[in-house]
């Protein structure tokens, strides 16, 4: 897991997160006491990001 620094994290979260859930699937989250509280499941790698 991975911090994110391209995309602005809503307001009141500190930083948001890239993690794998398979070789080609990406979800992004954000720390939340002991969770990871789940923001979008994206099946397209490079679109996790906002690179296409």
């Amino acid at each position: 897991m991975g911090e994110i620094h391209s995309i602005q994290p809503p307001k009141g979260v500190e930083a948001l997160y890239s993690f794998r859930v398979s070789k080609s699937i990406r979800g992004i989250g954000f720390r939340q006491d002991h969770f990871l509280r789940v923001l979008w499941i994206e099946p397209d790698h490079d679109a996790a990001y906002g690179k296409k």
